[in-house]
């Protein structure tokens, strides 16, 4: 049986789209609000913050380790 990582994001109100590395650096997470979503690629990622970005009207911050 494989480990599962849980990542709790606590309920907040969403001011931003944000683009970081995953704990372990195996992939690139898009977090919006509560909600986040786990890539294996920065590009990827990114193409989903803005998605999200102009669907929920709020700016992109990436985050660097």
């Amino acid at each position: 049986m494989s480990e599962a990582a849980l990542i709790r994001f606590p309920p907040r109100r969403a001011s931003a789209i944000f683009v970081c590395e995953e704990r372990n650096g195996d992939g690139w997470l898009a977090i919006a609000g509560p909600y986040g979503w786990l890539f294996a690629s920065l590009v990827e990622a990114q193409r989903e913050a803005r998605w999200l970005s102009h669907n929920h009207g709020l700016p992109i911050r990436e985050v660097s380790a």
